[in-house]
């Protein structure tokens, strides 16, 4: 993570992000998880995860399979990124 990033971020969403980035791809961790492991709980989890989404640190996509059954994919960015899944400047 840059330092730039990280001075805009609260402290508990900086470790909300550090925690989701170190979870290994293809692991099923949600928010609740970290709401579970964290004792701020989950409201402020909750407020950390959209921060984290508003800083382009987090986005969330809605996909639909062949099947026509839609899913969520959440993806956690240690640099931001755009909507277009572009890095900011």
């Amino acid at each position: 993570m840059s330092d730039d990033a990280d001075s805009e971020l609260s402290p508990l969403a900086r470790r909300v992000l550090a925690c989701m980035l170190a979870v290994p791809e293809g692991i099923k961790f949600t928010g609740k998880d970290v709401a579970d492991v964290m004792p701020e709980g989950p409201y402020r989890v909750q407020k950390a995860l959209r921060e984290l989404g508003a800083a382009g640190h987090r986005t969330v996509r809605r996909l639909k399979k062949p099947n026509g059954q839609f899913y969520v994919e959440v993806e956690y960015h240690a640099v931001p990124v755009r909507s277009d899944d572009s890095p900011v400047d």
